[in-house]
């Protein structure tokens, strides 16, 4: 296959991914709630979902966003280049953060303020949520209003250290690195972010095809990506320091099974529909906004009257799906009718 066709195939797959990626994220964020379940077919199903496959998700949105970033700075580092690229991200990046948490600060205060009045029970002004939960940067827990966007308030503070991030590839090169990784592996402590967004910053400074690379290693991180996931879900209860160590090898690994997998099916014909590929971005920002846990749930729980293990292993994969089906509701009647207020909530995204 020619090398243009392969860079075709690399750039669809980017694209392809973005919807996937963001459903894995609405999944990820059901099956975080039951890990600790003492059902024990429910409990495993969110392990290896919520704590395994869909941690894949947001490494792989830094290792896009590193790659697609140092486009332009390959061969030199170019302050004006850098200083156009954060403007542009003011656009794509500032604006819908600050948005989307002011609709999420509005949406939660208002829903808890109604239903404490509900109950003739008193609740905190507006003013005062907005203060307790220390503004629009961290709400709780280390999240903002809008949890899933602390991915946009890490990229937000990677691009501005863009330059860091050059000098450590261009001169640390591949063993700068190795070496990041391997702390990331075994010791820790440091953001899978920063590991993702130099990686994807050493395909593009490199000027390698991310395809290219990945496929050469196929079967050892496909191995890698299988025996570290069953490790997992096996240490995650009784063995939490080595859970960490087999967690962080996997979401390496299944990172590169993910794109190689999108490479294929991309190579095959396989092509999503443009309002799958558009939304990604909005499914990603608006389903944790009382879509998830509270009107997905409401109709879960008006739907499947049965209690039980069965009902919760249901709810699992259909809490998600309605979810992501009510934001393309959403996404398309925004398009239709306001099609301003979601560029600017999208970051012209689609």
């Amino acid at each position: 296959m020619q090398e243009l066709s392969r860079q075709s195939i690399h750039s669809r797959a980017i694209d392809f991914l973005r919807f996937p990626m963001a459903a894995l994220v609405v999944l990820l964020h059901t099956a975080a709630l039951g890990v600790g379940s003492t059902h024990p077919v429910y409990s495993t199903l969110c392990i290896v979902l919520g704590r395994g496959i869909c941690r894949v998700a947001v490494p792989c949105f830094f290792l896009i966003s590193g790659f697609l970033f140092f486009s332009q700075l390959e061969d030199k580092w170019n302050t004006d280049v850098w200083i156009g690229k954060i403007k542009k991200r003011i656009k794509t990046l500032l604006i819908p953060y600050l948005l989307w948490n002011i609709i999420a600060a509005l949406a939660i205060w208002g829903y808890r303020w109604g239903f404490a009045r509900m109950h003739g029970e008193t609740y905190p002004t507006l003013l005062d949520h907005i203060i307790q939960a220390r503004g629009l940067w961290d709400s709780s827990g280390g999240l903002p209003f809008d949890g899933p966007l602390w991915f946009i308030r890490h990229l937000i503070i990677f691009v501005l250290a863009a330059p860091l991030v050059w000098l450590f590839i261009k001169y640390l090169r591949i063993w700068g690195l190795l070496a990041l990784t391997l702390v990331f592996i075994v010791i820790g402590h440091i953001p899978e972010g920063v590991v993702f967004f130099a990686a994807g910053a050493w395909f593009r400074i490199e000027k390698k095809n991310m395809l290219n690379e990945f496929d050469r290693l196929k079967y050892i991180m496909t191995a890698l990506a299988v025996l570290s996931l069953v490790a997992l879900t096996l240490t995650f209860r009784s063995q939490p320091g080595l859970y960490r160590i087999f967690s962080s090898v996997f979401v390496i690994s299944g990172t590169s099974v993910f794109f190689l997998l999108a490479g294929k099916l991309v190579e095959k014909g396989v092509m999503l529909p443009p309002l799958l590929v558009h939304s990604g971005f909005f499914i990603f920002a608006a389903h944790n906004i009382l879509i998830l846990h509270d009107f997905s749930h409401w109709i879960i729980l008006h739907m499947l009257p049965f209690q039980g293990e069965w009902m919760e292993c249901v709810d699992l994969f259909l809490r998600p799906s309605i979810a992501i089906i009510i934001c393309l509701l959403l996404y398309k009647v925004m398009g239709l009718i306001t099609p301003r207020a979601l560029s600017l909530l999208t970051g012209g995204r689609g």
